[in-house]
């Protein structure tokens, strides 16, 4: 009970971090870390009023689960896909660099 609110807390501290500080912005990212945020955040109130985390959404063909799983779930998916498939910016240090004019016109170009 204490290590897992413990490691929750932790991981909320990072998201929000990475949230606040991102190396770029971008929209399907803040979803994703919006939905893991409060998906942590349900689960841990849970876990904090209770002692356990309740499961209540209940099919035939699919196991017990909540909301907050639901959403840290879809959350991992869509920043897992982001990871993956989003486009890369070239370095910074290359972006801005251009060729040094050695005064030949026509080369330069």
């Amino acid at each position: 009970g204490v290590f897992l609110i413990f490691m929750t807390l932790v991981g909320l501290g990072a998201i929000v971090a990475y949230y606040l500080y991102p190396p770029f912005e971008h929209g399907v990212l803040r979803l994703a870390l919006s939905l893991i945020l409060g998906g942590a955040i349900g689960n841990l109130v849970d876990r904090i009023r209770q002692g356990y985390v309740v499961d209540f959404i209940n099919t035939s063909f699919w196991p017990t689960f909540n909301l907050a799983d639901s959403c840290i779930s879809i959350g991992m998916v869509l920043l897992l896909t982001f990871m993956l498939f989003a486009p890369r910016d070239p370095p910074r240090e290359a972006a801005n660099q251009r060729p040094v004019p050695d005064g030949n016109a026509i080369a330069d170009r």
